[in-house]
């Protein structure tokens, strides 16, 4: 199961990711902007300047290591990759 570039949009990201072990069958792929480099990006461009780079919509925001550790709560992680500027977890139910 896949949820790629999604958790960052909900107010409750635990209880989405609950929802997301609930539902899945066995693994889940899921994503987001790794931050502070994301919005560095975003300001590089010259993109969100008012908003100190922040997407519009990005509610939540995780380091590479907090969005492993998020994801952790529920699955058993068992791989983190960083693509720029994302952050990948590859995970199982547990």
């Amino acid at each position: 199961m896949l949820a790629i570039e999604v958790l960052e949009h909900v107010p409750y990201p635990e209880l989405a990711l609950s929802e997301l072990h609930r539902v899945a069958r066995r693994d889940v792929v899921v994503s987001v902007p790794r931050e502070p480099i994301w919005s560095a990006a975003n300001l590089a461009r010259g993109k969100y300047l008012k908003d100190l780079g922040n997407t519009p919509g990005h509610i939540n925001h995780w380091s590479k290591k907090g969005f492993a550790e998020l994801v952790g709560r529920r699955f058993d992680v068992r791989a983190v990759h960083s693509p720029f500027p994302w952050t990948m977890v590859a995970a199982a139910k547990a």
